[in-house]
């Protein structure tokens, strides 16, 4: 049984170039590291002596750091390449995760999970490298490729981390995360860059701000991320308090949350983005509604399987961008998407934290209210193929 799974992994990314390869293993490691500890962290900060509205604040700190580097992060990657952001960013994620686990005090917790967030602003460069080096894969296909990597190594990692949390204490999964995101940096260093045609910010690159479609699109993806997120940010300390689920169980909801991103990362991939973009909002009602109702671990793990539509919903938002989005302003384009990705996820947060300060359940249901528009919206006005651009044909394969 694992030589079959051994295999199909191998196939699978097989298809992919050397370098696209490495990062697919960084991503890995990275995404095992981060497992550890993520769904831990507003436990963490209220074992620190933050309260539901100060946790919401923090963890929308971190989104605040993704959004104001996204833009500058597509841009420089449209003009210089997107390599050299590859090398900045992972080391970035070094310093920040040592303060994290290191530090005994709300304030530099803070700074490092501020900091962690803003090792982000590789998201743009890095899609951009992977549509530079996708050769005759899809722009969707290879983004879920690539990104399923992260996936697969926050698939495990919860529940090892729940375990660790449960046994050790809460900071020694912050530990081994240090250490799995050091892995990380190293592999990404063996990258190459790839070629590239610098593209010149003038008036012509810039009209991408006038792009009515593109922009309007935007203003859907906001509303349609903001309503997603709602009942994220606080959802195990709300699973704790109101259902008493334990540390160690949080692990596991975690492992089938990632387990979800992976199989319908690989599942949905090939299918038009648009009504899956859709669809991924409408699954989200059914996880608030789950949490809302019941503690049963079997149909939690329904419910966190569907909640995965929040993580691979960003894949399928680019490449619906990319219908109606010049080749030369894809930097740009994937760079304004993450800005409004992560301004959305940044203010989710702290509306989830004001309103949980005054009904645990609240930012379950004001989800549950916005997303049925938001699901609506996306299906009927997001752009199509007919739309814009023609769909972009398949790179020349890449060696290296």
């Amino acid at each position: 049984m694992m030589r079959t799974v051994t295999g199909w992994v191998t196939g699978v990314f097989a298809g992919l170039s050397r370098n696209l390869q490495l990062v697919s293993l960084s991503l890995f490691f990275w995404g095992f590291g981060e497992g550890l500890f993520y769904d831990f962290v507003p436990l963490h900060l209220r074992d620190m002596g933050a309260d539901a509205v100060q946790t919401g604040y923090v963890i929308a700190l971190s989104s605040f750091g993704l959004a104001i580097t996204m833009l500058p992060a597509g841009i420089t990657a449209d003009r210089y390449g997107p390599h050299i952001s590859l090398l900045i960013s992972w080391p970035l994620g070094i310093f920040a995760m040592a303060i994290i686990a290191f530090t005994n005090t709300l304030g530099w917790f803070t700074l490092g999970w501020f900091l962690f967030g803003c090792s982000g602003f590789v998201i743009p460069p890095l899609t951009r490298y992977i549509m530079d080096g996708r050769g005759e894969l899809t722009p969707q296909r290879a983004l879920t490729l690539v990104f399923s990597a992260f996936s697969a190594g926050f698939m495990i990692s919860p529940t090892i981390g729940g375990w660790m949390a449960q046994t050790f204490g809460l900071r020694s999964a912050f530990y081994l995360g240090l250490v799995l995101v050091v892995a990380s940096t190293v592999v990404i260093v063996f990258t190459r860059p790839l070629p590239h045609t610098p593209t010149e910010i003038n008036r012509g690159y810039l009209s991408l701000m006038h792009n009515r479609r593109f922009m309007g699109f935007m203003l859907l993806v906001f509303f349609g991320m903001f309503s997603l997120q709602l009942g994220v940010p606080l959802a195990s300390r709300y699973l704790q308090e109101t259902w008493q689920v334990s540390l160690a169980h949080i692990g596991i909801l975690g492992s089938v949350l990632a387990f979800g991103e992976f199989a319908l990362g690989f599942a949905l991939g090939g299918l038009p983005p648009r009504r899956v973009f859709a669809v991924l909002q409408a699954a989200g009602i059914v996880y608030a509604l789950v949490l809302l109702n019941t503690g049963s671990l079997p149909l939690l793990a329904i419910a966190f399987f569907l909640r995965a539509g929040v993580g691979i919903s960003r894949r399928f938002v680019d490449a619906i961008s990319m219908r109606v989005v010049a080749v030369q302003q894809h930097g740009l384009a994937f760079g304004l998407s993450a800005t409004v990705t992560f301004a959305a996820g940044m203010l989710a947060p702290a509306a989830a934290g004001w309103l949980y300060a005054i009904n645990p359940g609240w930012p379950l249901r004001a989800s549950i209210l916005l997303l049925p528009v938001a699901a609506v919206l996306t299906y009927l006005l997001a752009p199509r193929p007919v739309d814009g651009l023609p769909a972009p044909a398949p790179h020349p394969r890449l060696i290296g």
